[in-house]
């Protein structure tokens, strides 16, 4: 028997950095089955609302059990040229 706590899905708040994309560092599809799996993309829905990122799992016979999350800290800035 295989058991997860967040196999319906996954919460995260981050501080100073957001979400990247949904793949690891070699380019590797992160979220997986409790079979290793790839989940499909269809069976997925994102969303980030300020500082929160959220992933659920759209079926019921579909669990999350391995995602890896790489974040990203983006930086702005505004340059005037008063010449």
């Amino acid at each position: 028997m295989t058991v997860s706590p967040a196999a319906d899905g996954f919460e995260l708040d981050t501080d100073n950095s957001i979400v990247g994309k949904l793949r690891n560092l070699a380019g590797d599809y992160s979220l997986l089955d409790a079979g290793g799996r790839r989940i499909n993309v269809s069976d997925i829905s994102t969303k980030r609302i300020g500082k929160t990122f959220d992933l659920g799992i759209k079926s019921d016979e579909v669990g999350l059990y391995n995602i890896a999350l790489n974040t990203v800290q983006k930086e702005h800035i505004l340059l005037f040229d008063n010449s």
